[in-house]
């Protein structure tokens, strides 16, 4: 019996469900939202060391964040995203780091 067939039909069902540009997308939304939430953390925690240690964390992640969220949107672009979905979708992953902070 051969089974090359059934084979090469799992492996592009494989292939389509976990390598669409658009699961990538999705995933790398999830991904950003966790990196939000952990830089969250970590500005709350700086600023209950001090004010200065505070600041710079901030800065720090500013800058780190900067070209990270361009990717980020450049990602969602190719994932074929809307253009305005990636906005919303941008602004509420970076809401996440406000939730880390409050939970902290």
């Amino acid at each position: 019996m051969n089974n090359k067939g059934d084979n090469t039909a799992v492996n592009l069902t494989f292939y389509f469900i976990f390598w669409s540009p658009q699961v990538t997308g999705y995933l790398n939304l999830l991904a950003n939202g966790i990196d939000n939430f952990t830089h969250g953390l970590a500005v709350a925690g700086s600023f209950l060391v001090s004010t200065r240690v505070g600041l710079l964390t901030t800065a720090a992640i500013l800058l780190h964040e900067i070209p990270h969220e361009v990717a980020d949107f450049a990602i969602l672009l190719r994932a074929g995203i809307h253009i305005f979905c990636c906005y919303f979708m941008s602004f509420y992953c970076g809401m996440t780091n406000k939730t880390a902070a409050l939970y902290f």
